[in-house]
């Protein structure tokens, strides 16, 4: 979930209205997460976030394991909900592109979420971007992660770090606790070196967990929940 050059690594920023086609490439920007308070049509109307998956993109396990995540992602009691799309104006539409990645909440018109084929279809990765669609951005990019982790910058290769800057207060309402296993926190190894991204500063944090891709957290679910009121 890693990109080069993007400042959050696998979300997206809308250039315009315009409907988006695959191989678009896309502006960026500095605002790094949602407070739905201040960018309120970045929120899901009743949550319901309309789907459509890309016509053979995926083979039959592939567009299972698609709908299988979904369905756990339905099944959570969040405040949203994926729906297969009819002829809603405002739609994710699920491809497989150039890598994983999602826009950050809902923009307009059909926007894209990218699963490529070879690589992003896993169920953990599948609602990691479902839930930057929703309106979240990663564990790590909170403006409280200090109290939490200490980054460190020194292992990271600088054409990555703006993937690990906190975001504007201003921008985000934290409602839950810092999560170190959420489905949103990156892992413990840099991208490029491999060595160690974060020091820890709570006791009882089982390193091998933090960045887990297994599934969404009690406080994934809770934070969605919170925001979707």
């Amino acid at each position: 979930m890693f990109h080069e050059g993007v400042p959050l690594g696998d979300i997206l920023i809308p250039k315009g209205e315009e409907e988006l086609e695959e191989g678009d490439e896309e502006d960026e920007s500095e605002r790094a997460v949602l407070n739905f308070r201040k960018y309120g049509g970045n929120k899901w109307p009743n949550g319901v976030v309309p789907f459509a998956i890309a016509n053979n993109h995926y083979n039959n396990a592939q567009r299972a394991t698609i709908y299988n995540a979904i369905n756990d992602y339905n099944a959570k009691n969040t405040g949203t909900r994926f729906v297969p799309r009819s002829n809603q104006r405002d739609y994710v539409m699920i491809f497989s592109g150039n890598g994983c990645y999602s826009y950050l909440g809902r923009i307009g018109n059909q926007q894209a979420l990218s699963l490529q084929r070879n690589g992003c279809v896993h169920h953990a990765i599948v609602q990691h971007e479902m839930i930057h669609a929703v309106g979240f951005t990663h564990e790590q990019n909170r403006p409280d992660r200090d109290h939490f982790v200490r980054v460190l910058w020194e292992n990271i290769p600088r054409e990555w770090h703006s993937q690990y800057r906190k975001g504007n207060s201003g921008d985000w309402v934290t409602t839950t606790n810092y999560d170190y296993y959420s489905v949103m926190h990156y892992g413990m190894r840099a991208p490029g070196t491999g060595r160690r991204a974060f020091q820890i500063l709570r006791g009882g944090i089982d390193e091998r967990y933090v960045g887990q891709r297994g599934g969404m957290t009690g406080l994934d679910v809770q934070k969605i929940r919170n925001a979707y009121r």
